[in-house]
């Protein structure tokens, strides 16, 4: 039983990403045509190109519409359009990775913390500030704050954060 919810599981994140990605280019969004969004069993979704790739190439590209600025966001459950729902659901289908930010650190763990970054004083009273601030938000906050920290930018000419829909098909590591 436990190996069908696995694969269902699965088949349900991967129909939330073809759907997220459908409605990104039904609304605007621009994918390059050699670009395909391909699941690496070891380091999750990525970008990869399906062909050679001229220099100087559009890539991606993100229309202001497309762009959920953050403040805006005040929960994970009701949202201005379609396009938001089906982006927050695909983003929080893996949620319980967000439980071992260093921002969610219990008290044994942050001392862990508190040794590593003993010796950069500034780090690590920044860091510790920041714990103390994020540990009075609601639940659902924290939630939301900590998906902007990987999943939205800061654009400088709007001076303001925004989540951005394309972050959530490629997954961070170290190899570039």
């Amino acid at each position: 039983l436990s190996k069908s919810k696995e694969f269902l599981e699965k088949l349900v994140k991967i129909n939330l990403h073809e759907n997220l990605l459908n409605l990104f280019k039904k609304q605007g969004g621009y994918l390059n045509k050699n670009l395909i969004i391909q699941k690496n069993a070891e380091k999750g979704y990525g970008v990869v190109s399906t062909d050679d790739i001229p220099a100087n190439t559009l890539l991606i590209d993100v229309p202001h519409n497309l762009l959920i600025p953050v403040k805006e966001i005040k929960n994970l459950s009701n949202f201005t359009n379609t396009f938001e729902e089906i982006f927050f659901k695909t983003i929080t289908s893996d949620i319980e990775d967000l439980n071992f930010h260093p921002l969610m650190s219990n008290n044994f763990e942050l001392k862990i913390i508190n040794n590593v970054l003993k010796n950069n004083v500034n780090l690590n009273k920044n860091f510790l500030i920041k714990h103390k601030v994020f540990s009075y938000l609601a639940e659902e906050k924290k939630k939301i704050e900590l998906l902007s920290f990987t999943r939205a930018i800061f654009i400088k000419e709007y001076d303001r954060k925004f989540f951005m829909p394309i972050m959530d098909f490629v997954n961070y590591h170290f190899e570039g």
